[in-house]
């Protein structure tokens, strides 16, 4: 019942339950193909576990994953060195069961990581008893965004819902740079934080970002451009979105 393959049409083999693929320092091209049937129940969830200067493109991911002790993503849990993700969407449900720390599409970032032209959009939810504890990270995204990270032209069309966490559209937590992306999704914190439009927390860099709703200000220490009406200040198209 566990599975570390993909069938021809892109479906999880047995998919019963996903093993990640340990660590990756080549590339993983989905070549615009989904990979669905992904049931994930298991700590530090995701795809990939660990990329390591390596570059993920062009995938789509999908399915349920649920009951998660510990933080998950759809894509990349834990992203270092040059690492690349482009052009991927997390289509996967991800439903926590403890303090909320996950992300829609890299979980952690550290070193010069990009993830560009990315997408979130699936539903993101903490189902755990409400209460104080250590803050989580929860991002549509990214969830920790390091310092010499960026993320840009990405989205979250998704509800992103969290619990005592550092919540934010695009990344839950932020000392890099997020530009050109924005977040269209319903965003809610169950205990004693707000959520943010982009990031949640951090002293990073936002720079000409969208958002469709004001969720409150950005944490001190953040630089921001926004432009709260149907496209970026500058004139950007953004309807690459709805594709």
């Amino acid at each position: 019942g566990k599975y570390n393959g993909v069938n021809t049409d892109g479906t999880a083999k047995a998919a019963t339950q996903w093993v990640p693929i340990s660590t990756l320092s080549g590339t993983f091209d989905g070549n615009g193909h989904t990979v669905s049937d992904m049931v994930m129940t298991s700590g530090n969830a995701a795809f990939i576990k660990t990329l390591d200067s390596g570059t993920v493109k062009n995938l789509t991911v999908q399915g349920p994953v649920e009951g998660i002790s510990a933080a998950s993503a759809g894509i990349v849990y834990s992203a270092t060195g040059t690492s690349r993700i482009e052009d991927c969407v997390n289509n996967k449900t991800l439903r926590s069961n403890q303090q909320s720390s996950q992300a829609g599409v890299v979980f952690q970032a550290s070193g010069s990581v990009v993830i560009a032209r990315c997408t979130n959009k699936g539903f993101m939810t903490w189902q755990g008893t409400i209460g104080s504890g250590s803050a989580g990270s929860v991002g549509g995204i990214v969830g920790i965004l390091g310092a010499g990270c960026t993320v840009m032209d990405c989205c979250n069309v998704m509800t992103v819902d969290g619990n005592s966490c550092y919540l934010g559209g695009i990344a839950g937590r932020s000392e890099g740079t997020i530009k050109n992306s924005y977040n269209v999704g319903s965003l809610y914190n169950k205990y004693n934080a707000h959520p943010s439009d982009i990031v949640g927390t951090g002293s990073g860099t936002v720079d000409n970002c969208y958002a469709t709703t004001s969720y409150g200000t950005l944490p001190a220490g953040v630089t921001a451009v926004f432009c709260l009406n149907d496209e970026i200040a500058d004139g950007t198209d953004v309807s690459w979105i709805w594709d």
